[in-house]
């Protein structure tokens, strides 16, 4: 888990031994690797956060505290760093990197906020300043490097409500749009999400679908065939 907190354990020690790990057995298969950033260091939040309400999040290891980072300088710093290590151009890579990372998505599905399904506490401003700082460290350290929005949930009234100020004013802090949907939508709410990002001006970014799930519900009138 590529985890701020879980990296830079205390400030300014970083500790890469889970995240080469990971990266190897991934290499060693073969697999390009699209990774997700959690922004939270429990040291960090503790700062200016300590007196806030707690979350009840769906990775116990990212902590029960899930705001915007309090030092943005030492979250970027730490967000270079990581990107240098597995960017494959030489400089401070990781021992025995086989080729580059280059597909990075900025937290998760912010908007969910509810009781055992939170991935970040603040509203669509705080996430707009996070992708802002995130977007720069990233291209600072790897101007290759594909930026992902963190993966929007679905297409429905709350999630659309999140999203549609970021969008408004994300046009240079984005590469690819990110859509989610379990058990929600046949097409994975492809034209819907389509239509979303262009009626913000966003009709020159592509979007990847980087979460799916296809019910038994969605079965009815159709073959697997079909679905297909």
């Amino acid at each position: 888990m590529f985890s701020w907190g879980l990296i830079e354990t205390d400030p300014g020690n970083y500790n890469w031994q889970n995240t080469d790990k990971m990266v190897r057995v991934m290499q060693q298969d073969r697999v390009a690797v699209l990774t997700t950033l959690w922004p939270f260091a429990d040291w960090d939040q503790e700062t200016c956060h300590g007196d806030q309400p707690k979350a009840q999040p769906t990775f116990p290891e990212l902590g029960d505290s899930l705001y915007a980072p309090c030092d943005i300088g030492a979250y970027t710093a730490w967000l270079e760093a990581t990107v240098e290590r597995y960017d494959g151009d030489g400089v401070n890579d990781m021992p025995g990197l086989e080729y580059p990372m280059r597909h990075w998505e900025v937290s998760n599905e912010p908007e969910m906020q509810k009781p055992g399904l939170t991935f970040f506490q603040e509203d669509s401003a705080a996430y707009l300043e996070l992708l802002r700082a995130s977007y720069k460290a990233i291209k600072a350290a790897d101007p290759l490097s594909v930026v992902l929005l963190g993966g929007q949930a679905g297409m429905f009234d709350s999630m659309v409500e999140y999203w549609e100020p970021i969008l408004q004013e994300a046009h240079e802090f984005f590469d690819v749009g990110n859509i989610h949907s379990i058990r929600s939508s046949n097409t994975f709410f492809s034209a819907e999400y389509r239509a979303f990002l262009d009626g913000h001006g966003h009709q020159e970014k592509p979007f990847w679908v980087t979460e799916a799930l296809i019910g038994e519900s969605s079965l009815q009138g159709g073959s697997e065939e079909e679905l297909a």
